[in-house]
């Protein structure tokens, strides 16, 4: 902020040197940030944190300094002589937002001139480079860089029917505010306005308008001073892109409790400046003022958080300088509790610890012992932080390339991975950012894939020819679901999206292949972080119809209920495995956790953004695998004799899947069946159109001897006769 040397000290018993105030608001946590030489004043820049609005202004700047330096503060007069008749009979104020509008306060001053200021108050406003424009618009800016609150003043004449109403903005109005070269704008219903009878005349808290403004020949004016929500007005500067130091002040925070007192301060100094009659009494609309805030300190709590034995009448000299009114209430030993009584203006004063930090800038920081050394206790870190980092070590491992991509992505990017509609039939929407900075890019990204899309080409356009990425990050969207009330579905997702000639690197490229060992990927992620029992089935599905070829739905089966089957091991080449123990596979009691999806990027959406190279993709939901980690591990000892393996091809229905054959095998709970492996899928001369060739291989393996050829036979022929009577299968080999 700007200050005058010379106008703070209009508000010191005695006064302070520029040196002196920029020394003493420095201690008190409010640097100095330069100054300029001035004829017979001195300006200088202090920086102010955001939540020390009471500082924004030279009362609130004198208070500091008075408060180290053992001055007094002297405040302005504000006791205007109400000559005229009652305000609530010439206007009215009609507050329609009590929310937003904490309290509005009205006066009326009739019979002023407009004029140029008094030179005490231009010189005033010089001097912390204002440009003054007449008495009565000096009047409000002398008044909102003395007191920090923000005022403003109507022609009253202007005001259709003479009456001011607190509102919201209706569809469709318009507004011109003030200021040369301002243009007409559009209003929003969030937008809170400050309208006469008929029409906006001010944007609440940030700029009035050019058509109630004062100007030469104005006589009756209507003095504002209100409170307004900071989020409002700060949204509502933001969309219009329009601030202005009224603005910076109520984002900052202004307590109802102020308004009353700028107003009569305003009215005084209009009728010193301008002339004219005060109307008795004002006009008050809002919510009833809230009770003043009333903290208790401990000052065995106070000298234990600073380090410093102090003594109680210290803390209680430097509780009154800063106005908190302490009452001190011994509990012996030379302890105390503190109650204090909360300025108005200390909006940031909210719990004990505020107090010791106010007891600590009255003494110093300077003052306060340093420890040379910490005590540091490392926690263990969460189950969940640490599946996350196994995660990212086993794809960087398999050679991905961790990303860390915007959030926002453009519509046309989002449209085509929204979620599937809710039970009720309700579509899922977009997740917009109502800011101008994201023009371009102003959804919420519904899926991590389009950024990894991004990611690709801009590599590709490098001359990387093969790649394979990932990104562990939130995803958005709006439910659509009735009784959402339009809260918006944020969901945690580990996207992976890799070249098809990556996973499959032969001469000869082909998307199965690559779906296979990306698939074999998912496996082993599964694996560690849900343990080796945990199984990944795959089913077709439309879900992924906006963005993938075609769709295999991701299922996630943990053994719950007293499953024992054991899990994929999920090999880099993307080959599917899974123990069988000796008392056979148990039923599952429960359904399978929906897991992700995976599969071929339609080459048209891949086009579209610059890729010429065939994708295959998978979204991976990381809520099921966090919850279950760490695995558990069960400890077993090695086999002690051989096992026996068989290599068996069958030709069935392309639509056969290897779940359906891994089932059938599995329901026949053989004794000696150790593991069952898919190895290949063929399709071709010459086996004929509509059906393919599937190889596993069976591992056989007795506990206690080393198993007989005969015996693997038999448990064979088992396995084929099933497969023939359940799938119609012909064995191939």
């Amino acid at each position: 902020m700007r200050t005058s040397v010379n106008w703070i000290n209009d508000y010191l018993d005695r006064p302070a040197d520029a040196d002196e105030q920029a020394e003493l608001l420095t201690r008190a946590g409010l640097p100095f940030d330069g100054r300029e030489a001035l004829d017979g004043d001195t300006r200088q820049e202090i920086e102010t944190t955001s939540n020390r609005g009471d500082c924004l202004s030279h009362v609130g700047l004198a208070r500091e300094i008075a408060a180290l330096s053992g001055r007094r503060l002297r405040l302005p007069a504000a006791t205007p002589s109400e000559t005229g008749p009652r305000a609530e009979e010439i206007t009215s104020v009609v507050n329609e937002r009590p929310d937003l509008c904490a309290r509005y306060v009205a006066r009326v001053i009739l019979g002023a001139t407009v004029r140029p200021s008094p030179p005490w108050l231009a010189d005033r406003l010089r001097a912390i480079g204002q440009i003054p424009r007449s008495n009565i618009v000096d009047a409000t800016n002398y008044v909102l860089f003395e007191l920090g609150q923000p005022t403003h003043v109507f022609d009253l004449d202007a005001l259709r029917g003479r009456r001011i109403v607190i509102r919201m903005a209706r569809t469709g109005e318009r507004f011109l505010p003030l200021g040369d070269g301002a243009e007409e704008i559009g209003l929003d219903p969030a937008d809170l306005v400050i309208a006469d009878a008929e029409r906006p005349v001010a944007l609440a808290g940030i700029k009035g308008g050019a058509a109630s403004a004062v100007r030469e020949g104005t006589t009756d004016l209507l003095l504002e001073s209100a409170s307004f929500d900071p989020v409002t007005i700060r949204r509502t500067g933001r969309r219009l892109r329009i601030a202005s130091d009224s603005s910076h002040r109520f984002e900052r925070g202004v307590h109802p409790a102020q308004v009353e007192a700028a107003s009569r301060r305003l009215a005084a100094l209009i009728l010193e400046v301008a002339g004219g009659t005060l109307c008795a009494g004002s006009v008050d609309a809002g919510a009833p003022l809230p009770p003043p805030r009333r903290i208790e300190l401990r000052t065995a709590r106070c000298r234990r958080l600073l380090g410093v034995a102090m003594p109680l009448d210290r803390m209680m000299t430097a509780l009154d300088a800063l106005g908190f009114a302490p009452r001190a209430e011994p509990l012996g030993d030379g302890d105390a509790i503190i109650a204090c009584t909360v300025p108005a203006e200390r909006i940031d004063i909210e719990r004990e610890v505020d107090l010791v930090e106010e007891v600590a800038r009255m003494i110093g920081l300077d003052a306060l012992p340093v420890t040379d050394t910490i005590a540091v206790r490392l926690a263990d870190p969460s189950p969940a932080f640490a599946a996350r980092r196994v995660l990212r070590d086993a794809l960087a491992g398999m050679e991905f390339v961790e990303c860390v991509t915007h959030s926002l992505v453009a519509e046309s990017a989002a449209a085509a991975f929204l979620p599937e509609p809710s039970p009720s039939g309700a579509a899922p929407g977009l997740l917009r950012v109502e800011d101008e900075r994201a023009r371009a890019e102003p959804i919420l990204r519904p899926s991590l894939v389009p950024s990894l899309l991004k990611v690709r080409r801009h590599n590709l356009d490098h001359g990387v020819s093969s790649l394979r990425l990932f990104e562990v990050a939130s995803v958005f969207h709006l439910p659509g679901a009735a009784g959402s009330g339009g809260a918006h579905a944020e969901r945690e997702v580990l996207a992976l999206v890799a070249d098809v000639a990556s996973l499959d690197p032969g001469p000869r490229p082909e998307t199965g292949r690559a779906l296979r060992a990306l698939r074999g990927i998912v496996e082993r992620l599964v694996a560690l972080t849900c343990g080796h029992e945990a199984a990944v089935r795959a089913e077709a599905t439309e879900r992924g119809g906006g963005w993938l070829s075609t769709a295999a739905l991701l299922l996630l089966d943990c053994g719950e209920g007293g499953r024992e089957v054991g899990g994929d091991r999920g090999r880099r080449d993307g080959a599917e495995s899974e123990d069988l123990r000796r008392s056979g596979p148990k039923a599952i009691d429960g359904g399978a956790a929906a897991l992700g999806i995976m599969g071929p990027v339609r080459r048209e959406l891949a086009s579209g953004v610059g890729i010429d190279v065939p994708l295959v993709a998978a979204e991976i939901e990381l809520r099921p695998l966090l919850e279950r980690f760490p695995p558990s591990a069960v400890a077993a000892a090695l086999p002690a004799f051989p096992a026996i393996e068989r290599d068996v091809s069958v030709i069935v229905a392309e639509t056969i899947t290897w779940d359906q054959l891994r089932a059938e095998i599995a329901s026949l709970r053989l004794s000696a069946l150790e593991a069952l492996e898919f190895v290949t899928v063929f399709r071709g001369k010459p086996i004929p159109e509509g059906r393919k060739s599937t190889t596993f291989r069976l591992r056989f393996r007795a506990a206690d001897r080393t198993l007989r050829g005969e015996e693997v036979d038999s448990e064979v022929e088992l396995v084929l006769a099933r497969l023939r009577s359940a799938v119609a299968a012909e064995i191939r080999s």
